[in-house]
């Protein structure tokens, strides 16, 4: 198995973000004109992030999505893929990447 994974240092600036909010005239959660905001959260006692994203049409009617990301330090992620059944698992410092925010990590199931 080959999976890119989020930094945990990444998913923590993510929930510490601070709130954006933008005018579109179509996006991801909406075909027609909107307002969309989102608001961040960071969990620090269980490693989370949270996004709020809220979505505010033309008749002020809103709808709201969230997004939790739990950030995995690599020692539980080598733990948590080994509790999967998963062999060897390990980071692929080799991967070529543009930024500390993503990990390449490979594991085998036999």
């Amino acid at each position: 198995m080959i999976v890119e994974v989020q930094s945990a240092s990444a998913i923590e600036a993510v929930g510490r973000g601070e709130p954006t909010e933008q005018e579109l005239e179509s996006g991801l959660f909406s075909d027609h004109p909107h307002r969309y905001r989102t608001e961040n959260k960071w969990l620090p006692d269980g490693q989370v992030a949270i996004q709020k994203f809220i979505i505010t049409d033309a008749n002020d009617e809103q709808r709201v999505y969230r997004s939790t990301t739990k950030a995995w330090p690599d020692d539980e992620l080598v733990s948590a893929l080994a509790a999967a059944g998963f062999t060897t698992p390990s980071r692929c410092d080799a991967w070529p990447s543009n930024t500390d925010a993503l990990s390449l990590w490979i594991a085998s199931k036999e």
